[in-house]
């Protein structure tokens, strides 16, 4: 019978296998996860047997200029993917086990700061509520519309605490210690969403506030989950 496959040549494979990890990890929501599934083990082989050249990393730069200067992260770090996909925290391969579920929550959110402007103070709190360490690489944060951005550097959260993600991370943000600042997230003063969804494409928590309807819309404090044992999507 007919088969009809396509392979890129031998030098292109992995320049292939980094733009398709990136499209996975940037678009996730939409992406083919069956299709995914079936070819990553391909996908990291290639990465391995084609590593990046001076082309590939002038290319990534020159995209990165059209996109807030945020380069595709794998062809920076080369033991990226397999982190996020390949490797348990024993460093086994588990590109055949089942997907982990997380246990987050997003319970505080600080989307109209009044001590600094927005793009100097914005950020939201989550927590671990289980008794593993979770490592937030990988992951993405989003909102419904075309904000989004992925998390490239090691995030652990120890059991049972607390992490503060946010848009600036030095003094001028009002004095919030951040453990990890992000791009591309602004967070509407009226109404908006946040999603994390882990590095399968599933989202472990969201939270979509109103500006005021349900959830409170206050100017210069947060949004906060008093009780962590309460649903966070109702205001």
């Amino acid at each position: 019978p007919n088969i009809e496959v396509f392979e890129p040549k031998e030098n292109h494979k992995g320049d292939a296998s980094r733009s398709m990890f990136y499209f996975f990890a940037m678009y996730n929501d939409v992406a083919d996860t069956n299709f995914w599934n079936q070819q990553k083990d391909v996908l990291l082989d290639w990465h391995y047997y084609d590593e990046v050249d001076e082309w590939e990393l002038n290319r990534t730069w020159a995209i990165a200029s059209y996109q807030e200067n945020q380069p595709n992260p794998f062809v920076l770090d080369s033991s990226l993917a397999r982190r996020i996909w390949y490797m348990d925290d024993g460093g086994t391969d588990t590109s055949s086990t089942d997907t982990t579920v997380y246990n987050i929550i997003i319970n505080e959110i600080m989307q109209n700061p009044s001590a600094v402007g927005d793009s100097e103070g914005e950020w939201f709190e989550i927590y671990n509520n289980s008794d593993e360490e979770i490592d937030l690489i990988g992951f993405t944060i989003k909102d419904n519309d075309t904000d989004s951005h992925l998390i490239t550097e090691e995030t652990p959260i120890a059991p049972y605490s607390f992490a503060v993600l946010g848009r600036n991370a030095d003094t001028t943000n009002g004095g919030v210690l951040l453990n990890y600042e992000y791009s591309g997230i602004n967070l509407a003063n009226g109404a908006d969403e946040i999603l994390l969804i882990d590095s399968y494409g599933i989202t472990v928590d969201s939270v979509a506030y109103d500006g005021g309807s349900t959830f409170p819309d206050p100017n210069g404090a947060t949004m906060a989950l008093l009780d962590l044992n309460l649903e966070n999507t109702i205001g």
